[in-house]
């Protein structure tokens, strides 16, 4: 993690970061774990007393990088990282993208049955231009369901009559 990202979370950290009315103990949420007891917003003069018994400076700034890590790692102990997840944007998207292809293998197999994949593939070189599903944006992954799922409707439609 690079210095500037350990300074975020740390930033971060420090405003959601709640102190115990009942033990004083530091946490990330409503009630403290340990008593029950409701938080209250961590002071200022509490995160540099907290910064100067961790890293021996008062301010982010001031402290090595190793320093701010053992910082981290405590916000994280007392539960930071659990309350308050990163998820980047990149790997939200990658998720979403992953997902939606998985879609379409799935559908394919119930609308195509076994050659589900080669007539997706050819749907997608002859129609998007594209090789592989993998190659694909999120507009392209959901016309290509699309057309499965028209092509579903019409063959149910050819059932009927």
């Amino acid at each position: 993690m690079s210095r500037r990202s350990l300074l975020a979370a740390i930033h971060i950290a420090k405003k959601v970061a709640r102190m115990c009315t009942g033990c004083n103990r530091l946490f990330f949420g409503e009630l403290c774990p340990s008593c029950g007891a409701r938080g209250r917003p961590m002071e200022e003069w509490e995160y540099r007393q907290f910064l100067g018994a961790v890293t021996g400076e008062d301010s982010c700034s001031h402290a090595d990088d190793e320093g701010l890590r053992k910082v981290l790692d405590l916000f994280d102990r007392a539960g930071f990282r659990d309350a308050y997840p990163y998820a980047s944007p990149q790997k939200s998207a990658w998720r979403a993208r992953q997902g939606t292809i998985a879609q379409i293998h799935r559908r394919a197999r119930q609308v195509f049955g076994l050659d589900g994949n080669t007539r997706v593939e050819g749907f997608m070189r002859k129609v998007i231009g594209k090789q592989d599903l993998k190659f694909c944006d999120e507009v392209e992954l959901r016309r290509i369901i699309g057309w499965i799922n028209r092509t579903a409707k019409s063959q149910q439609r050819g059932d009927r009559k």
